[in-house]
């Protein structure tokens, strides 16, 4: 049964598109494989201009090529996230949450970048040089730090607090 897979999945002028049956997730690039892991567990691997929106997750990643997998969400099969991904080449990470007092993004830019999503929270190990945006509009805040790899803890989208950025730790000529 493949109900994940085909959801839809669109090429169009040499361009793959997979968006889920809920439109939760939605993956892009020039070129993609994909194949059925466990169950209803799906790897891509893509290249050229790829663009991930797990909206679960309130996580975009852009990159040159990016290897995924993708789980349906336990609370609604149609649904999925990511499970885990491997971006390399010009990696672009994004966090937003939005919250009634305003919005907070964090950006993560490096050149790869590994995420995990460990199901209380999302880890991001990103080497690079890198650079750390972390934009808070409710308090009208903006930090920017650089350093040669980051760890980043993210908050579940589900979470209270809404702040997006749990922790993240710069290394290596960090500013």
């Amino acid at each position: 049964m493949l109900p994940m897979l085909f959801a839809s999945i669109a090429l169009a002028q040499g361009v793959f598109r997979y968006t889920d049956q809920a439109g939760s997730l939605t993956v892009t690039g020039k070129s993609a494989r994909f194949t059925q892991l466990d169950g209803p567990v799906y790897k891509f691997t893509l290249t050229g201009s790829v663009v991930i929106d797990d909206k679960v997750q309130g996580l975009k990643m852009a990159s040159k090529q990016v290897t995924l997998d993708a789980v349906p969400t336990k609370a609604d099969a149609k649904k999925s996230e990511i499970r885990k991904a491997i971006a390399t080449g010009g990696v672009d990470i994004t966090k937003a949450v939005t919250t009634p007092q305003g919005s907070r993004v964090t950006r993560m830019v490096g050149s790869r970048g590994d995420y995990t999503n460990r199901t209380v929270d999302g880890l991001i190990n990103l080497t690079g040089p890198v650079t750390l945006t972390n934009l808070d509009r409710a308090k009208n805040q903006n930090l920017v730090a650089t350093g040669n790899s980051l760890v980043a803890v993210l908050e579940p989208k589900t979470t209270a607090k809404r702040n997006g950025l749990r922790s993240a730790t710069l290394s290596g000529s960090a500013r």
